[in-house]
């Protein structure tokens, strides 16, 4: 995808620690991301370490001619087929589950529902802050950021995002009360 992402993949090859660690916070995120859903989330914080393992045992594999993403998604997407069929999980060719033999990681329709309606109302609630805010909310509240770390981020007074941050969650509650 990325010249970026090919030399740091070329680079943890060469056995370059600090590309490894760099692997690792780019790629450990999205992966998790992409086994959401097929598998609860205990299972997919093992599942994206051994995916991890397998991707920088693999280094030395890589072409740099292949995208970075399609090669990482493909150890991703084997490694979660094998830990499907592995834990009795049966895949068929289509790419489809036997529903009778997921995990129970999905929800009855009422809770999906509910689910849906709550993702919807923070979307909404997301689309009309400004964009301060919205890094903001997003470094605090999916990047994992402290207060601290997401001021220097955005490069703004930690007050402020306390400030910011408290207000924002007093909001998006209010949003969410039924």
């Amino acid at each position: 995808m990325k010249v970026s992402e090919r030399s740091l993949l070329l680079r943890g090859a060469a056995g370059d620690s600090t590309a490894l660690r760099e692997i690792w916070a780019l790629w450990s995120p999205r992966i998790l991301l992409y086994l959401k859903g097929s598998l609860c989330d205990e299972d997919c914080e093992d599942l994206c370490q051994e995916i991890m393992i397998k991707l920088f045992r693999s280094l030395k594999s890589y072409n740099p001619l292949w995208s970075p993403s399609t090669w990482i998604y493909t150890i991703a997407s084997r490694s979660r087929i094998d830990w499907h069929r592995k834990n009795g999980m049966k895949y068929s060719e289509e790419g489809d589950y036997d529903p009778d033999t997921l995990p129970g990681s999905f929800l009855p329709p009422d809770e999906a529902l509910i689910q849906k309606d709550t993702r919807e109302r923070i979307e909404e609630f997301l689309g009309l802050q400004n964009e301060r805010d919205r890094n903001i909310l997003y470094l605090h509240a999916f990047e994992g950021m402290s207060g601290r770390q997401t001021a220097r981020a955005l490069d703004l007074p930690p007050e402020t995002v306390r400030y910011r941050l408290k207000i924002l969650k007093r909001r998006l509650k209010e949003v969410l009360e039924p």
